[in-house]
């Protein structure tokens, strides 16, 4: 593998899976013959002490747009000497020709957000839950966990660790997600946590150890709030490609600037700003229309492939990644939300490293000592958000109604994909 640069083994490995998917580390570089872009294969295997900082990107991004996104998490940490010691790496992820991104995506999300109804259709044999099984256990998350997570859980022999030691190693992992890289993360832990058990830790033990892994992330669109590890994420609630509630719908609805709103359900933290933009950020009005099912898919997938490219200047959109550096025109909402993000990255990572330096586990800080600085902006979105609940909730009926006619289209679309995709296998 080491004797081959990074796109010889990604095709290589791309060869091997024969159209299942893959993922594999990489890190940045000093320019080389064999690294012209500054992007290299990770030379060292991690080790169980190690505090990482893991790139998920979103989808589709390749070797060129996980360099990006790989490049600007790089020059953050590094621009912070507390936060040098830590290893930056991206996971490269390519889920294979049998996984059509948005469609499984869709189908994950329905499965833990509606278990018993997913279980209903799978003994109905729904022609969504039929289709090919790396759509919900993709091999790339294999291969994450035997290259990040094994080293943190596993002797050398393959046993298990004493549980102190074990949850020590797993506070060095802090994952900073974009978009797709959300359900990378949610795959993953559902590929952690069996191995875990068959090395013989509780499912207490299990718990708490995922709830030591940070997932930083914007514009998430997995249903996050079902994940044992510690999701922060943070949207704009003008983005339509994130995984929003009835109530956030409801805001949508309002047309009002509401500033930032912190929600905190199970084990996750969501900041939400009302539009990235400065401009129109009185809201974006509901639009109702009826086209066919297969125009609204392909309208929906154009919008999305544009949405996941980050301009080099100044130009933004509401699912652009916003944080670490801020950009003209963002709203009083998006510029709290970005202070909030790298705040929250910094103090995260710098745990991370304290934890792996000292002879004790040291335990993620709770959201006010994360939030540092910032924690009066922390406390204005807690309290906009009960005031802003208390005033908008009479929209939450027409919200509901907005946001499963959506749902519908949508299901109804992937249920005729499904369908097709059944019958091709067939044959």
């Amino acid at each position: 593998m080491f004797d081959m640069n990074i796109t010889e083994y990604d095709k290589f490995i791309c060869k091997q899976r024969d159209g299942k998917s893959y993922a594999y580390l990489a890190e940045r570089v000093p320019t080389s013959v064999d690294a012209p872009y500054r992007i290299a294969l990770v030379g060292d295997k991690i080790k169980p002490d190690d505090a990482v900082v893991l790139a998920f990107g979103g989808s589709g991004g390749g070797i060129i747009g996980n360099n990006w996104f790989a490049k600007i998490i790089t020059n953050f940490i590094r621009e912070n000497k507390a936060l040098n010691d830590a290893r930056i790496i991206v996971a490269i992820c390519d889920f294979g020709e049998d996984y059509p991104e948005k469609t499984s995506r869709d189908t994950y999300n329905i499965s833990k957000k509606h278990p018993i109804a997913w279980n209903f259709m799978s003994r109905a044999h729904h022609p969504l839950t039929t289709v090919d099984p790396e759509n919900n256990e993709p091999l790339a998350a294999q291969d994450i966990f035997y290259d990040v997570i094994w080293p943190k859980v596993a002797t050398p022999a393959g046993k298990r660790l004493p549980t102190n030691e074990m949850l020590k190693n797993m506070r060095g992992i802090t994952i900073i997600a974009y978009c797709a890289g959300g359900h990378t993360a949610m795959f993953l832990e559902d590929f952690i946590k069996p191995q875990m058990a068959r090395l013989g830790y509780s499912s207490k033990e299990i718990d708490v150890a995922l709830n030591q892994i940070v997932v930083i992330g914007y514009a998430m669109n997995c249903p996050y709030h079902k994940s044992k590890m510690h999701f922060i994420s943070f949207n704009s609630n003008a983005d339509s490609d994130t995984n929003q509630d009835s109530f956030q719908r409801c805001l949508f609805l309002t047309r009002a600037d509401f500033g930032l709103m912190h929600f905190q359900k199970n084990h996750s933290d969501t900041f939400l700003c009302t539009q990235i933009s400065k401009a129109g950020v009185e809201g974006n009005p509901c639009e109702w229309v009826a086209i066919p099912i297969e125009e609204y898919l392909a309208k929906r997938e154009q919008e999305a492939a544009e949405d996941h490219v980050e301009s080099k200047d100044d130009t933004y959109n509401e699912h652009s990644f916003i944080g670490f550096v801020e950009k003209d025109g963002y709203s009083k909402g998006a510029q709290n939300l970005s202070k909030l993000f790298n705040t929250i990255i910094t103090n995260t990572v710098a745990n991370s490293i304290q934890n792996a330096k000292g002879s004790k586990f040291m335990p993620l800080p709770e959201m006010p000592d994360l939030v540092g600085e910032y924690v009066d902006i922390y406390g204005r979105a807690d309290l906009v958000y009960f005031q802003q609940r208390t005033k908008n909730i009479i929209y939450a009926p027409a919200a509901t109604a907005f946001y499963y006619g959506e749902q519908l289209l949508k299901f109804t679309g992937m249920t005729a994909w499904a369908r097709n995709r059944a019958k091709e296998k067939q044959h």
